[in-house]
């Protein structure tokens, strides 16, 4: 979810570089049934200020707040969802927003800022039917099994294209 700007200057002008200056801080929200390790890049990374952040330590790891919270995929939804509700994540989520922050949910944890979950086989966790975080205009709905398959793709940066893998 990336905020409205409204008057949005860094004072650089006409660089492409302004967002990446201003998302260096990122709190990378630590959940107990998280997925495979898609954050391993940005934790590696010198060039970011990046740290794995339980959602009820949030305020002690980043005082000043984060440039971006990022939610990594999630293996059970529904129970990563409760935990973040339980433990003041979803507290923290919308101080962020209202701070012009911008979050980032990847996989399961895009479903979570929805408006809704329907899980009525249980396959993502323990509820039947839930309430997201209602920062997305989105209903999820599970079906009886989940879909688990390798996938490949070109990245593209500039002028340079790059063969990535991974699971979904």
């Amino acid at each position: 979810i990336l905020p409205v700007r409204t008057g949005f200057h860094t004072g650089v002008t006409g660089s492409r570089k302004d967002w990446y200056l201003l998302m260096r801080r990122i709190a990378i929200l630590e959940l107990p049934c998280r997925g495979n390790e898609e954050v391993q890049p940005i934790l590696g990374n010198p060039a970011f200020d990046a740290a794995r952040v339980k959602p009820q330590d949030f305020d002690a790891r980043f005082p000043d707040g984060a440039d971006v919270i990022l939610i990594p995929g999630s293996r059970e939804t529904g129970k990563d969802l409760i935990h973040m509700q339980e433990t003041g994540g979803v507290d923290n989520i919308r101080w962020h927003l209202s701070r012009v922050g911008v979050v980032m949910g990847i996989c399961g944890a895009f479903q979570m800022m929805g408006e809704a979950l329907h899980d009525p086989h249980r396959t993502n966790g323990p509820l039947v039917s839930s309430n997201g975080m209602g920062l997305l205009p989105i209903s999820t709905h599970f079906g009886p099994k989940m879909l688990l398959c390798k996938t490949e793709a070109d990245l593209l940066t500039g002028r340079t294209r790059t063969k990535v893998a991974g699971v979904e």
